[in-house]
């Protein structure tokens, strides 16, 4: 069996560094992206006795940086057999990013949305091929006319849930697209997991809280990655797509119909500068 291309986003730490873990071995080559080359670097030196590891630099936040990334990817594999939307983040106080957009926003959903039809049809040539798009079951009151909190009070919680609806819709309206191209899209929940890197600059009452739940209800970074690396690589898996999956566990999502998830597809085109 010839190898196949991995490219994994947000994996220096919590659920993406474990799926790395998990993804790596023979006939694999991973290509892990995040921001931190010095993190990246170490996770690649701490995986490349078991396999093919390599790291590229990758701001999500950034457009540029985006397009910039996928053009040299582009140019240095000639294969992508699997593109596994992981990274994330959550901000304690209102930002922008470079391009001016709310910041969980343009790094949860633009960045990956860009990213993902940038390389989308390296994909189709690569088919039978897959995207996995890391999701959430804490998603919701996304709200398209009001990404930037102009006309709410702003809180990292709120920022973070609508932008994890947003990815649910994202992936339905690509399945959508994929359709007979052997191309798969899937989204999966990996619960509560406080090691995650998102909630590194949370306040310590806000930390606490969590270690509390999570003593009940959290998981941690190997098991939420599990089912997103079961997805990647499950050959029964293969031809199913626009699925909600959370424990390996297809799982109805309340975020379905065609106008919302094509109205989320316009706006992320607009932002992004891309046809639709």
């Amino acid at each position: 069996m010839s190898s196949r291309t991995f490219l994994l986003t947000g994996a220096t730490s919590g659920i993406g560094r474990a799926m790395a873990a998990q993804l790596v071995g023979p006939q694999v080559r991973l290509v892990l992206a995040s921001r931190s080359r010095s993190e990246g670097e170490a996770v690649v030196k701490s995986l490349e006795s078991k396999g093919e590891v390599l790291f590229r630099p990758l701001d999500l936040s950034s457009q540029r940086d985006v397009r910039g990334f996928a053009e040299r990817f582009l140019a240095e594999e000639p294969r992508l057999d699997v593109l596994i939307n992981n990274a994330g983040c959550q901000s304690q106080k209102p930002a922008r990013s470079v391009d001016g957009l709310e910041l969980v926003f343009a790094t949860n959903v633009v960045g990956p949305f860009l990213l993902t039809r940038l390389l989308l049809e390296r994909l189709k040539a690569c088919a039978p091929a897959r995207i996995v798009n890391t999701a959430s079951t804490f998603a919701k009151g996304l709200d398209l006319e009001d990404l930037d909190f102009a006309r709410r009070a702003y809180s990292d919680t709120a920022a973070y849930q609508a932008s994890k609806q947003a990815d649910r819709l994202f992936t339905w309206a690509l399945a959508r697209r994929l359709e007979g191209t052997r191309v798969t899209a899937n989204a999966f929940s990996p619960g509560l997991v406080t090691s995650t890197g998102l909630y590194r600059d949370a306040p310590r009452s806000t930390l606490r809280i969590l270690k509390v739940v999570s003593l009940f209800a959290g998981r941690t970074a190997e098991q939420g990655a599990d089912t997103g690396a079961w997805l990647a690589t499950a050959p029964e898996l293969e031809a199913v797509s626009g699925r909600f999956y959370e424990k390996r566990k297809e799982r109805p999502c309340e975020f379905r119909g065609r106008d919302a998830e094509e109205a989320l597809w316009a706006t992320c085109c607009r932002l992004s500068g891309l046809p639709e």
